[in-house]
């Protein structure tokens, strides 16, 4: 079986081996979401642009956000800036 790849592909079935699809669409999603924080840092979209487009790539709303807060980016109440007096 393991010289016609047939174990390779039933691991992969049951999710025990990434196949290189799997590998190119996390890195596709990865590189996606980079960008995307970017532009919202940028002021280029907004926070609920930057879900929809999360959720497009097939990201969690809930993994977004926590994507949002680690990033430093949430909908926290805005902070008061301290200036020198």
């Amino acid at each position: 079986m393991d010289e016609e790849g047939r174990s390779r592909k039933i691991a992969v079935a049951f999710g025990a081996e990434p196949d290189q699809s799997t590998e190119q669409r996390g890195e596709f999603q990865r590189r996606f979401l980079a960008l995307g924080l970017q532009a919202l840092r940028r002021d280029k979209i907004s926070q609920a642009k930057f879900m929809q487009l999360a959720e497009r790539v097939g990201v969690s709303q809930w993994t977004a956000q926590d994507l949002l807060g680690n990033a430093g980016i949430d909908d926290a109440e805005p902070q008061s800036v301290l200036l020198p007096e």
